[in-house]
């Protein structure tokens, strides 16, 4: 398990993660965080995010929510 993963979604932050076991298993892509495969995934989300397409703050209460439900 990512501990510092667990720890930063119950503190409420969105999550941009690599696509490795572990974090794929925790994040569920754009619903509690963001999983990306390669440069171009990172610069796609956060030029998403700096142009507003998500709802952050809803994608932090799903993290957080997650963390307390599950772990």
């Amino acid at each position: 398990m990512p501990i510092a993963l667990l720890e930063a979604m119950y503190l409420g932050k969105v999550c941009i993660v690599s696509d490795v076991i572990g974090n794929r298993d925790v994040i569920k892509n754009k619903q509690n965080g963001f999983v990306c495969d390669e440069l171009d995934s990172y610069k796609n989300v956060i030029e998403q995010i700096q142009n507003e397409k998500y709802n952050l703050e809803e994608i932090a209460n799903n993290a957080r929510e997650d963390i307390l439900q599950k772990y």
